[in-house]
């Protein structure tokens, strides 16, 4: 959000109703909500590194779980080859959870990949705009 432009003539320096009369030219309301989104930014800057590690501990007692009590109880039922597909299935599963989780935890936000030139090319055939920001493509509504 932009301050108020300040009129240069001096008969406007009177402020309008619900404008405080500091010099930022916010509303009380809007100091207000800068106060409150800066102390949500600064809490949760603090509170990511404990989520990730109750993110990854939740995920690591759900493995557990399945290979102490799910994985033993397939082996006496179906046989080593299903638990041993099943196991495969779950390790896979595991890493690609922990590869997602790692990324979506260390990426910067806002970023976009390296796109080749030609890949470019084509994706823009299909309706792909281009963003002036970060002057790369982007996909399709």
């Amino acid at each position: 959000m932009m301050p108020r432009q300040r009129s240069p003539h001096p008969s406007a320096s009177v402020a309008p109703a619900g404008v405080a009369s500091g010099d930022d030219g916010y509303t009380c309301g809007e100091r207000t909500s800068l106060w409150l989104l800066s102390c949500v930014d600064k809490s949760v800057k603090v509170i990511e590194p404990i989520l990730i590690i109750l993110a990854i501990g939740l995920i690591s007692l759900d493995v557990y779980t399945f290979f102490k009590f799910v994985i033993p109880e397939i082996t006496e039922r179906r046989g080593q080859l299903v638990t041993a597909l099943h196991g495969l299935w779950a390790l896979w599963l595991l890493f690609n959870v922990f590869f997602n989780q790692f990324h979506c935890a260390f990426s910067s936000p806002g970023t976009t990949l390296e796109v080749h030139e030609q890949a470019l090319q084509l994706a823009m055939t299909y309706d792909w705009r281009w963003c002036r920001k970060c002057n790369r493509g982007k996909p399709p509504l």
